[in-house]
């Protein structure tokens, strides 16, 4: 197969960055080539086992979230800790949500991918609130990737059919890497090495993700097959 395939511009830029860690975009770029391979791989492939392996990698990611901007918060006001606990514990709440919402997706239904957007768009706000919280770390990137998210909060808005679907997600698993990216970089000197990688963790899963979901996104009427078999 052919190597050669098209990375958003957003993660060429971390790729080429000196600043983020070699060993995780590297693995990320092995990801990346591996889903790639998925997309065109036998028509016989069973989706069954991607939409759960998606769903369990969703709630890794978002538990990695949580664990590692709760230990921001020992470095922040008491009121801004205070804010980034109840934050955290709403974004867990919609990621389950989230997560009922895949497992019951019937992707070839209109209906059911608007049902499924909304989910996500909750979990991007309540994912906006929790960093929005974090009054205390001072960094331009960080604030323009969080505006960044609120654009695409406004955009999901407007989701009506699976190109919609496909390109709301693309744009989210994005945005999420680069913001794993940049609060690592925060966090260098954190005591807690634990945090670090789970956060490198987070940002493989994300990565992971999109393809996965553009892949059975992109064949709607084989995968509702799979779901009723």
């Amino acid at each position: 197969m052919d190597k050669t395939v098209m990375l958003p511009e957003s993660f060429l830029q971390l790729k080429s960055s000196e600043r983020v860690q070699a060993p995780v975009v590297n693995q990320i770029w092995h990801l990346y080539l591996l889903m790639e391979e998925l997309k065109v791989s036998s028509p016989e492939q069973s989706y069954k086992e991607d939409i759960e392996s998606i769903t369990n990698d969703l709630i890794g990611a978002v538990k990695a979230v949580i664990n590692t901007v709760q230990d921001l918060k020992y470095s922040l006001t008491k009121e801004s800790s205070a804010t980034i606990e109840v934050a955290c514990n709403e974004l867990d709440f919609s990621a389950r949500n989230s997560v009922v919402a895949i497992k019951g997706l019937k992707l070839n239904d209109k209906s059911g991918c608007g049902i499924f957007a909304s989910h996500l768009q909750d979990f991007l706000h309540k994912l906006y609130k929790v960093f929005d919280a974090v009054e205390d770390v001072e960094n331009n990137r960080i604030i323009k990737v969080i505006s960044w998210i609120k654009e695409l909060l406004r955009n999901m808005s407007h989701v009506q059919t699976l190109d919609d679907l496909v390109n709301s997600f693309k744009q989210y698993t994005e945005s999420l890497l680069i913001l794993f990216n940049l609060v690592a970089k925060q966090q260098r000197d954190m005591r807690s090495k634990e945090k670090r990688d789970l956060l490198g963790a987070a940002a493989l899963t994300v990565k992971k993700m999109a393809p996965q979901c553009q892949h059975m996104l992109s064949n709607p009427s084989q995968v509702s097959s799979e779901l009723s078999s």
